[in-house]
């Protein structure tokens, strides 16, 4: 496969590291995450976490509530929210794309037809 983006090295993700220590150090208090890194294009970072602790990692981001979506496949539901986390290091400024997800959520059930057509009139 012939991608015209090159692959980020491990060490073009250093700023990133050096966010989540820096936040590690301020919050220690903030649950463990699964952090994954993006292998392709600009460096990203997906942070999953329990749906109970996505509420204190979106705040800790400072991630606007309002951006929150809620989505759902056919097995599970899950929070969803992306943004940009910024700090300033030293004298420089560090920013990195973060894709923020809750699971563990059920299901979300369809409502009837019936239920959607009441509503409407």
């Amino acid at each position: 496969m012939n991608n015209p983006i090159p692959t980020p090295t491990f060490g073009d993700q250093n700023g990133v590291l050096e966010l989540f220590v820096w936040l590690a150090l301020e919050q220690p208090s903030l649950p463990t995450p699964y952090i994954s890194f993006a292998r392709y294009s600009t460096p990203y970072v997906t942070v999953s976490v329990d749906h109970g602790d996505f509420e204190a990692w979106r705040t800790a981001l400072g991630f606007d509530a309002a951006e929150v979506r809620l989505r759902s496949t056919e097995t599970y539901s899950f929070l969803d929210i992306g943004g940009v986390y910024s700090k300033t290091l030293g004298r420089r400024e560090v920013s990195c794309r973060v894709v923020l997800s809750g699971s563990g959520l059920p299901i979300l059930a369809e409502r009837p037809a019936a239920e959607l057509v009441e509503r409407a009139a």
